[in-house]
């Protein structure tokens, strides 16, 4: 009896030792490192054999190009944070969220109040500001014209595919015609007598045929 119970108690014992070894080796073990950001995804597929670079992987068109948006530097910038003005009564005209930027060396001054909140418009101001500095700077090279002029090309071509579509149907509707008019009278007499003759097969008479005044 006691050594059955010693035996079972040193194999206790002996499992419990092998489980903390386990526990302590897997401790032990250098944890993978995942990286989420988009130079370590690109270095990635940079490595892949069957591709020379990452941009094989997926080509997407550049319409506009943005290399020539200023860059504001708020060093530059004068802020000034006022009243709201317009429709919406003393919660407007009361609270202080108005911001008016201005770019001191081209003197370039934009006032924003599309929010109530103050950080909102504070944003909004300065996209408001590289918007206009990138119309001064720029030109017809900003990314506002740019986008104007690719949207003018898009709604040009749609234009002129429904123009072609158009005449295309003309120029059926026109054939169609010159095939009605070229065609033998007999044929037309021979077709509206078929009709008469069905007409009576399945009325007994001709239901288009108007047989007194019906007004009497």
């Amino acid at each position: 009896m006691f050594m059955k119970q010693s035996s079972r108690t040193t194999l206790v014992h002996s499992s419990l030792v092998v489980l903390n070894r386990s526990r302590k080796a897997e401790r032990a073990m250098p944890k993978p490192c995942y990286t989420h950001s988009a130079n370590s995804f690109h270095k990635l597929i940079a490595r892949l054999p069957f591709l020379s670079s990452p941009t094989e992987l997926k080509e997407v068109p550049k319409n506009r190009c943005r290399s020539r948006v200023p860059v504001l530097n708020e060093a530059e910038l004068e802020e000034q944070v006022v009243k709201g003005s317009g429709p919406g009564g003393q919660s407007v005209n009361k609270s202080v969220n108005c911001v008016i930027l201005c770019h001191v060396p081209t003197h370039t001054v934009v006032r924003c109040h599309e929010s109530r909140l103050l950080h909102e418009n504070r944003k909004l101001a300065r996209k408001m500001l590289i918007e206009k500095l990138d119309d001064l700077w720029n030109g017809e090279m900003s990314l506002r014209r740019q986008k104007e002029a690719l949207r003018k090309q898009q709604k040009a071509k749609l234009e002129a595919k429904a123009r072609k579509q158009r005449e295309k149907r003309k120029l059926e509707k026109a054939e169609l015609e010159a095939a009605k008019l070229n065609s033998p009278p007999e044929e037309d007499a021979t077709a509206d007598a078929r009709c008469e003759q069905a007409d009576y097969e399945e009325y007994g008479h001709n239901p288009w045929e108007q047989k007194g005044d019906f007004r009497r």
